[in-house]
């Protein structure tokens, strides 16, 4: 009898431990967590930074893009990173989803930033 109260005190004191740790490191689940490249990229889309510049101080700032596609205008792909979602232990991952992001930039004739736009890439 004493040894099951034990290993039910035992049971009891970790599962308040796993408790109190899960509050306090601040464990998110089912929340998003971008990486620090997506996170980057992401300001330089909503801040509409890049727009005006031209394709050589493009180049200066994020380096040599990943592609370059030519349709009615010139567009230069770039990696954003990554957004994980699932259970996350401040940063740790366990059950996550990684989803891969690119940052698109436009150019107008004149080889000007027009306009910048992050989008979900499988």
């Amino acid at each position: 009898m004493k040894k099951r109260l034990k290993w039910i005190g035992v049971i009891l004191a970790i599962i308040i431990g796993f408790s109190i740790y899960m509050i306090f490191s601040e464990v998110t689940s089912g929340k998003e967590r971008p990486d620090e490249q997506y996170i980057k990229m992401y300001e330089i889309d909503i801040n509409n930074s890049l727009v005006g510049l031209s394709k050589d101080e493009v180049v200066e700032l994020l380096g040599e893009p990943v592609e370059i596609y030519t349709y009615s205008d010139k567009v230069y792909m770039y990696n954003a990173g990554n957004v994980y979602e699932g259970l996350i232990f401040g940063y740790r991952n366990f059950w996550t989803t990684k989803r891969h992001y690119v940052l698109y930039i436009n150019f107008e004739e004149t080889d000007k930033v027009k306009s910048t736009r992050i989008q979900e890439r499988p």
